[in-house]
């Protein structure tokens, strides 16, 4: 029992990482996209080719480090900034300490509840939003139904009834290995073969009812933590209306004082989740959209753009 609890605590970060990777879904690209960012007085700001964002800094929560990047926290659900050390300077990375450091206020800022695109001209489809605990839960339901994550939950099943059943085997042979002169390997190996046939069957037997139990309550299991972590979810988001405009250059998204405008290449494709449209994203986000905020003829218009701009295949992996 030792020995199985100290490979699974070996193991653990491995798993993690298999898990989290069948979360996020496949890879993205395989080409380093360059990214810029500008630290000033009002904010960071943020751009590549396709893509141009800003946070105020009432959104940054802090900085945290490890030994090869810079993670800046910030108030947008799952966006961390990641800064891998090796593309910076030592004076550099100075600088993104001590901006970080110095340019949260002390205390709150109010958040701007305003459209900034409000003003561009254009027929760009425009919606104002906020996500309900239902909206979260059922992109909560997304991510726990991707094939991928079906697959690691059949690995761990099958990984768990290994285990559960070579437990009892596992143990005699051990008992026999501590004092193996006792009974001679040419009595005890005929020995471990019969008890294959009757005494490790039986474990081999509950092993699979415990399999299949955990797999039946699966699906519950899994409606009952996304309502719960959709409600979560809800309860620690920013308070304020999303605001989301589209045309043929792509999607701009704001809230709360941050904005980001993104381009159709970003996204990977186009899914409808009931009352939702969901955009995944090249690095492994959603953005979703509830069909509420649009009117008839906005989202007939969307979804005219979203077919031109996005591969039809972007459903989840």
């Amino acid at each position: 029992m030792t020995l199985a609890c100290l490979t699974l605590h070996a193991a653990y970060p491995w798993l993690l990482h298999q898990r989290l990777v069948a979360a996020i879904g496949p890879p993205g690209e395989d080409t380093p996209v360059p990214m810029t960012y500008r630290f000033d007085d009002a904010g960071i700001t943020q751009t590549s080719a396709d893509l141009e964002a800003f946070l105020p800094w009432h959104l940054i929560k802090g900085l945290d480090e490890d030994r090869l990047h810079l993670f800046v926290l910030t108030d947008v659900e799952g966006e961390p900034i990641v800064l891998a050390k090796a593309d910076l300077t030592t004076a550099q990375a100075d600088g993104v300490r001590a901006w970080t450091a110095a340019g949260r206020p002390l205390s709150p800022h109010p958040p701007d509840d305003t459209d900034p695109f409000a003003d561009e001209a254009g027929d760009a489809v425009r919606i104002a939003f906020t996500l309900t605990a239902e909206d979260r839960a059922a992109l909560v339901t997304r991510t726990l139904d991707r094939p991928a994550m079906r697959r690691a939950r059949m690995r761990g099943a099958v990984l768990l009834f290994v285990g559960l059943s070579l437990l009892v085997p596992g143990i005699v042979a051990f008992v026999w290995a501590v004092d193996p002169y006792r009974v001679p390997f040419s009595i005890a190996f005929p020995l471990f073969l019969e008890m294959a046939g009757t005494d490790f069957l039986k474990p081999a037997i509950g092993a699979a009812a415990v399999v299949l139990l955990v797999l039946a309550l699966g699906p519950w299991n899994r409606r009952w933590a996304a309502r719960e972590l959709g409600r979560d979810l809800a309860r620690e988001a920013r308070p304020g209306t999303s605001y989301a405009h589209a045309d043929a250059r792509g999607l701009s998204v704001a809230q709360g004082g941050a904005w980001a405008r993104l381009g159709w290449t970003n996204f990977r494709g186009c899914e409808r989740l009931g009352e939702l449209i969901v955009l995944p994203m090249r690095w492994g986000s959603v953005l979703p959209l509830p069909t509420r905020a649009f009117d008839p003829d906005a989202l007939a218009r969307f979804e005219a753009l979203a077919a031109r701009h996005l591969p039809s295949d972007g459903g989840p992996s």
